[in-house]
């Protein structure tokens, strides 16, 4: 549907050249107790928000919900109107006993004369009408209203009263199911008073009710900017309104890359965490000895990062295998196949693979038992932890020696807050390798330090201190700094983060600098709020990994921030294409969405911006 003529009532939308895609599943449970907790797209939508606006937000957020009398809410309600100078009562007030007849249906008993007059009546009486759930009649009423106000639209307080009026017959409508009708009347409105809080909420749910998400989101953003964040119906319809957006763009990308074949480049350092927690990987056992023969070229570009490459070769060794009748390395094949397919987020063909390796005869133990471990992981992706621990403890039970079916369960130990079980895990895995293995030696040595600081949270700066220690001298690995780097930053001790950070960067290779790099710019803007020092280590950290998706969506939040929206679309758009599921999808789509929302809606109601300080954002960044 076009616009109509006035430029900030409907729709709106991005500046011409930036044209919005049509682009996860599971729904995450947000926490939305402490900024660092808060949604992606719930940060976002502070971009560009005058700071007085944002403060409000921020302390609203941390107030227990407030009931409301008879369970209502302000969108349950016919706008009443204010109180007009030309006119001893408000406009909405409900009449009183004495001012209906009962016996004519609520007639005056005394007709108006004046337009004012005529127009309050009518307005009364359809306020009346709702409270009583005579949706129809007050349809009638309102559109009388409409209609009487009309002709008189140019004095300003009429203007005023007609713009209520349409929005009280999209409540009537509303109530009736007219979606398609709310909608409109709430165009009407919003043409005469663009500034109409109220019309945008029931505008969104009308675009809502009609599949138009986009839309819906971008009215409630602009109704809750123009309270100040103050309603909490808007901002708890956001935040599922952004699900609904995301689950629906996520799928229709994911549908799009179906139909094309599309690829997702992988990030070095996505695929080196995904190789580390892996100790007895016969694919990694076989690049060390390149004593295969016909899985060689594969190894060998699996080892170069050319991971196109790694499924021709692939391709060749299997289709080989089936036309001579010969099994020949087909399982370490099939297995490195399966893996470069689950890491591009091609889940279907993985399991295949994984099955396959799983089901052979000829498969060696450690075959069949990194491809269940890969496929728990793909449990885990899915959202089925309990289907991811049966599959592990299946594991277990066959090859009850394998540290890596360990680390995994171990992880999954943590994420679901079973932090006991969890420790004795990677206690276990670091026993089977023989202690010399850094990864798990340092993963004992945080959840140790995790669970030492819930008995003893006073204890947590001290005991700190001695994880980094045991960083320092006994385990010196790259990503050991990095995240004892984190826990200082948790604490807002910015400095001795920058410290492990820098020496943590001494330590790496290139495509491990990217990591390091992203954290030192994190340091940059949240506590020196340097945007400058910011971008430039935000630049190095993708020069060392071109795929590193933190990096670019870090500085993706800091364009939307500024108001750089086309720069923004593009990081936005760069770090979509790198996504490899839905669910990785969808944090990103709600939080570019609302943020450009968030900064097209100041511009186009003509509001003034005040980007907040420039760590504000990267403070609550979800990746870090």
């Amino acid at each position: 549907m076009p616009p109509p003529a006035h430029p900030a009532a409907y729709p709106f939308t991005p500046s011409p050249p930036l044209e919005t895609p049509t682009f996860l599943t599971a729904s995450p449970t947000w926490q939305l107790s402490s900024p660092a907790t808060w949604p992606k797209w719930a940060i976002a939508l502070l971009i560009g928000v005058p700071v007085t606006a944002a403060a409000a937000y921020l302390y609203l957020h941390r107030q227990p919900p407030r009931s409301r009398p008879n369970g209502r809410t302000p969108s349950d309600r016919v706008d009443r109107g204010k109180t007009r100078a030309y006119h001893p009562r408000s406009a909405g007030d409900a009449p009183s006993q004495t001012g209906l007849d009962a016996e004519k249906g609520g007639r005056p008993l005394s007709e108006p004369k004046t337009v004012a007059e005529r127009l309050n009546a009518l307005k009364n009486q359809g306020n009346a009408l709702f409270r009583d759930k005579r949706f129809l009649e007050a349809k009638k009423k309102y559109s009388e209203a409409v209609e009487l106000a009309w002709a008189f639209r140019e004095n300003k307080e009429v203007k005023e009263d007609l713009a209520q009026s349409f929005q009280n017959r999209a409540a009537c409508n509303e109530s009736l199911k007219l979606f398609e009708d709310v909608v409109s009347d709430c165009t009407e409105a919003l043409q005469l008073d663009n500034h109409y809080a109220k019309a945008y909420a029931r505008r969104s749910r009308g675009h809502e009710r009609c599949g138009n998400l986009l839309q819906a989101v971008y009215d409630l953003v602009a109704a809750a900017i123009l309270t100040n964040f103050k309603i909490e119906e808007y901002r708890e319809r956001s935040e599922k309104l952004m699900v609904q957006l995301a689950v629906k763009m996520a799928k229709d990308e994911m549908r799009r890359r179906s139909s094309e074949g599309h690829t997702p480049k992988l990030s070095k350092v996505f695929v080196r965490q995904f190789n580390q927690g892996f100790s007895q990987d016969p694919i990694q056992i076989a690049v060390k000895n390149m004593d295969s023969k016909s899985t060689k070229k594969a190894l060998e570009a699996w080892s170069r990062h050319r991971y196109d490459a790694v499924l021709e070769e692939c391709e060749k060794v299997v289709a080989e295998a089936s036309a001579l009748g010969t099994r020949d390395d087909l399982n370490l094949a099939l297995l490195l196949r399966a893996t470069l397919q689950f890491l591009m987020g091609h889940i279907h063909d993985a399991k295949v693979d994984f099955n396959r390796v799983i089901n052979a005869h000829d498969a060696s133990t450690a075959e069949k038992t990194n491809a269940k471990i890969k496929m728990a992981c793909i449990h885990l992706q899915e959202n089925n932890p309990e289907q991811c621990l049966a599959v592990l403890n299946e594991a277990l039970s066959s090859d009850p020696t394998c540290p890596d079916t360990y680390f995994h369960r171990a992880q999954v130990h943590m994420l679901v807050n079973n932090m006991e079980d969890c420790l004795t895990d990677f206690r276990q895995c670091s026993t089977l390798n023989g202690g010399c293995d850094p990864v798990a030696a340092f993963h004992v040595a945080h959840i140790e330090y995790r669970l030492h600081v819930l008995q003893e949270p006073a204890d947590q700066q001290r005991a700190l201190r001695i994880l980094e220690e045991t960083v320092c001298k006994n385990i010196k690995s790259v990503d050991a700094y990095t995240l004892v780097a984190q826990l200082y930053m948790e604490l807002q001790e910015f400095d001795k983060a920058e410290q492990l950070l820098k020496q943590a960067l001494s330590k790496t290779s290139d495509p491990h600098n990217a990591v390091v790099y992203t954290q030192l710019g994190l340091v940059e803007c949240v506590a020196r709020e340097n945007r400058d020092a910011c971008i430039v280590l935000l630049t190095k950290a993708m020069e060392a990994d071109e795929h590193y998706t933190p990096a670019i969506e870090m500085l993706m939040d800091m364009e939307l921030q500024a108001g750089n929206l086309r720069e923004a679309r593009v990081l936005y758009e760069r770090c979509l294409d790198l996504a490899k599921s839905e669910a990785e999808m969808m944090p990103l789509i709600q939080a570019y969405q609302v943020g450009e929302a968030g900064q097209i809606v100041h511009e186009q109601l003509g509001l003034a911006v005040k980007s907040p300080a420039g760590g504000a954002v990267g403070a609550a960044h979800p990746g870090f």
